[in-house]
Order: C-alpha cells, then structure tokens, then sequence
C-alpha cells in the first residue's frame, strides 16, 4: 500500500492516511483497519529474529499505524 510507502519515506500517518483518503477504496473504515492490522502483523513476522534493520523498522512503523487505527476505532465506539 503506497500509503505505508509514504510513512516508511517520512510521512506521518496523518499525512499518509490524507492522501489514501482522496480514493474512494479507503471508505469503509473496518476494512482499512482490518488491512492495517494484516499489514502489521507481516511486517512483525518479517521483522522475526537476524531481520535487517530495515525490516525492524518497518515492522515499527506498521505497529504504529495499527496502534493509532485501533486507538480510534475505540474512541469512535
């Protein structure tokens, strides 16, 4: 997903999530946390023992991501 491309570049997942907002795939909110939720759990499988520290650091990233996701969904509910 270009918008975790964005985040692994720099981008704040705020700054990420606005542009994969303008695409009309991004508005059911369940799916897209469920994807970011997939997306992190690959990342920290990938990120398993020996990884280089770019997989450590994507696999932080996607945490990230799902954690802020997950924190909203609660507040929404």
């Amino acid at each position: 997903m270009v918008a975790f491309l964005l985040m692994v570049a720099g981008h704040s997942v705020e700054e990420a999530e606005a542009w994969g907002a303008t695409f009309p795939t991004w508005v059911d909110d369940g799916a897209l946390t469920a994807f970011v939720t997939a997306n992190e759990r690959v990342w920290h499988q990938a990120a398993g023992m020996g990884a280089p520290g770019w997989k450590l650091r994507a696999a932080g990233i996607a945490g990230r991501w799902a954690e802020q996701r997950r924190s909203r969904s609660w507040r929404a509910q």
